[in-house]
């Protein structure tokens, strides 16, 4: 049992589906008032789950613009997965891929362990 690999997720990976798209938004407002009753999500991107738990996400989008900016370490989001309702999140790691592709690892605030 040398090669064993030790996994060191605090949280268990799931889906519903394996085709799983999230949504995501970065407006402000959206991230203020999710939780009010008249709240309309309205998503500014979809992406690809490649991975997702009740701690965060991994997604993979693709954008045109300054990939560097966009989506940012330490930027707030609200991601809606599936069939889920947003949840407020953050952006902790991202990867810059080739052909404008992004991989990005998001923490959902709800479930921070502190």
């Amino acid at each position: 049992m040398a090669n064993e690999v030790k996994d060191n997720r605090k949280h268990i990976r799931f889906f519903e589906d394996q085709r799983q798209i999230a949504l995501i938004s970065t407006h402000e407002n959206h991230f203020k008032n999710f939780e009010a009753v008249t709240f309309q999500f309205e998503p500014e991107q979809a992406a690809l789950v490649l991975d997702y738990s009740y701690g965060g996400c991994s997604i993979v989008l693709v954008h045109l613009g300054n990939r560097e900016e966009f989506l940012a370490l330490g930027t707030k989001l609200l991601v809606k997965v599936g069939k889920l309702d947003p949840i407020p999140g953050e952006v902790k790691w991202h990867e810059i891929l080739p052909h404008n592709l992004l991989k990005i690892g998001i923490e959902f605030f709800a479930t921070k362990v502190y």
